[in-house]
């Protein structure tokens, strides 16, 4: 649904693994200078990530404003962040409807 450009990647093990991360460039440039990021490790609270892959900068007027985007894998290996749980309400939720969808029949559909 979503596409990040990417600078750098290894699109074999980018973000597929647990413990792996896309950092922005910006932040690339902040740890790692002019050095290639890939295959190195960087520590996010208190857990080794490995990075593998490097995305633009997001826009000013993005809604995602971090500089490091973990695997979903990460998030699944323990259930951090209740993100198994229907329950949990931190995450936006996206849906793409096909074309020629009623929104408001999808919307009534989900709120049942």
């Amino acid at each position: 649904m979503f596409t990040f450009p990417l600078k750098l990647e290894n699109k074999s093990t980018a973000l597929t693994e647990p413990n792996t991360v896309a950092i922005t460039e910006t932040f690339s440039e902040k740890l790692f200078g002019t050095a290639n990021p890939l295959g190195e490790t960087i520590f996010l609270n208190g857990e080794v990530y490995k990075v593998t892959a490097v995305i633009n900068d997001f826009p000013k007027n993005s809604s995602f404003v971090e500089d490091c985007v973990p695997s979903f894998a990460t998030l699944l290996k323990d259930n951090r962040f209740g993100v198994n749980q229907w329950s949990e309400w931190s995450y936006n939720i996206f849906v793409k409807l096909r074309s020629g969808s009623n929104p408001t029949k999808v919307t009534g559909n989900i709120e049942q």
